[in-house]
């Protein structure tokens, strides 16, 4: 309302668990405090509805927020970081303390993910010193099992995957090229998506994590 006196010439309801009261009767308007939420205009069916809108809504927001309890994080998606570490514990299985992932997504920059692919191919045994897991995320059904083919990885225990749902939950943006996360005492201390141009820069940059050069084999 915009001034004194002024009134609404339809029905206001009121809802307060499951029961409905009519705030303007017969023309005598109820004395009502505008500060609460759950006020609605209209006829009866009408604000039901609204009301079946607004509880679907915050069902789905409390079914996130439960599933991101239960990793101890925050709700809030600048946290995700922070989500990241007791993720890969829950559904990747990695215990190490300290240890970096590069994440491959089947969404991401195809001549990307073949770079990436291509080092670990050429370099599985000198990688397989350090607590270096590939990530691979995928949109269809063969995409994990014919690349673990095709870059002699299939009985490599530091390839991992996850369906594209779960990973969502620490997904920090639309750009699904390659991604490296750095995570120390349970910590993420860096998380980077590297584009085309700067692709080469994330195998020193993951190896002086470890205190080493990026002198083992490369790819053209």
């Amino acid at each position: 309302f915009n001034y004194l006196g002024e009134t609404y010439n339809s029905d206001i309801w009121y809802s307060s668990e499951n029961e409905w009261f009519p705030v303007l009767q017969n023309n005598k308007s109820k004395e009502v405090s505008f500060t609460k939420s759950n006020f609605f205009f209209g006829n009866l069916d009408t604000a039901r509805i609204r009301l079946a809108q607004k509880q679907a809504i915050k069902k789905r927001a409390e079914e996130k927020e439960k599933f991101l309890c239960s990793l101890g994080g925050k709700k809030n998606i600048k946290y995700k970081k922070e989500l990241f570490s007791p993720f890969a514990q829950k559904y990747l299985n990695i215990k190490d303390n300290r240890y970096a992932v590069i994440v491959v997504n089947e969404k991401g920059c195809h001549s990307c993910n073949e770079y990436i692919l291509d080092v670990f191919k050429l370099n599985r045994t000198a990688l397989s010193s350090y607590p270096i897991y590939l990530l691979i995320i995928p949109q269809t059904s063969d995409y994990v099992n014919l690349n673990k083919k095709n870059y002699n990885l299939e009985d490599w225990n530091k390839v991992k995957t996850i369906n594209n749902d779960k990973y969502n939950m620490v997904e920090l943006s639309s750009n699904y090229n390659p991604r490296l996360i750095l995570v120390e005492n349970t910590k993420v201390i860096s998380d980077s998506i590297y584009n085309p141009a700067k692709l080469k820069k994330i195998m020193p940059r993951m190896l002086g994590f470890f205190g080493e050069k990026w002198s083992v084999c490369s790819v053209k």
